[in-house]
């Protein structure tokens, strides 16, 4: 599987990448906890550590890159909050070998730092809930 290798996709606007630990905008866990925002987390079953980068839409912001997330074997993320039903995952092992991309839902292209990273898409739906990505299930 290639990665990064192409330019389609790009989101319009923007991308702030968060370096280190999972966060959400301010305001947006309440929004979650209280149901009126889904709640997204990512959590690893693989047998070796992998990172994560989870795109989605902050309702202040627009679209905004989370990560790079890093989880060992049966972790799970802190969760991250949006409004919009399709959030972007993407995930590898930590030194890169292996590519963890579930596009089965659709992808997009999203540029973070100078690397293209084809992350899959998931639709959790209309109504708003917790949803947690696991990779290697």
């Amino acid at each position: 599987m290639s990665r990064g290798i192409g330019l389609a996709g790009i989101v319009i606007g923007l991308i702030a990448v968060q370096s280190g630990a999972a966060s959400s905008a301010p305001g947006q866990a309440q929004l979650a906890q209280a149901g009126r925002a889904n709640a997204y987390s990512v959590a690893n079953k693989c047998t070796y550590p992998i990172r994560a980068l989870v795109h989605l839409v902050d309702p202040v912001r627009g679209w905004r890159t989370h990560g790079w997330v890093s989880l060992k074997p049966g972790e799970k993320s802190k969760g991250f909050a949006t409004r919009n039903r399709y959030v972007y995952f993407y995930a590898e092992s930590l030194d890169g070998t292996k590519v963890l991309n579930d596009s089965r839902d659709g992808q997009r292209n999203i540029r973070v730092g100078e690397k293209i990273y084809s992350m899959g898409r998931t639709n959790i739906g209309p109504r708003y809930r917790k949803y947690t990505k696991t990779f290697c299930r």
